[in-house]
Formats: C-alpha cells, structure tokens, sequence
C-alpha cells in the first residue's frame, strides 16, 4: 500500500517560521554520489530580502 501525500507546504513562510517540506526529484528517486569526493546539495534561495541557503545531503557513504 502506497503512502498518500501530504497536503502541500505554505508556498512562502514569514520570517523566523519554521516549516517541512519533502523534496523528491523527478521520476521519485535519484540515488546519492557513491564517491566519497562527491556530495549533493539542497540550495534555497528567497527574493526579498535576497539570501542563499545550503544544506549538503551527503553522499552514499556519508549521509547529510
């Protein structure tokens, strides 16, 4: 039996509120680097004011 989704996120959040978002790639997997110099990352960004954010989620030996 399949997990239903849950409802959608805020499409924006206020400042200092906090939110979870799952985030899946297209086609529902995409596998870790396997390498060790090799790592993925989740990257944010806001329009206003302008900030980047970026979370490493690892490689396939080294989780997040």
């Amino acid at each position: 039996m399949l997990a239903q989704p849950s409802p959608p996120g805020p499409p924006t959040l206020a400042p200092h509120s906090t939110a979870v978002y799952v985030v899946r790639p297209q086609g529902g997997h995409r596998a870790l680097p396997t390498s060790t110099d090799q790592h993925m990352y989740l990257i944010a960004v806001t329009g206003s004011p302008m900030t980047i954010s970026t979370a490493s989620l690892g490689n396939a030996t080294h989780p997040g």
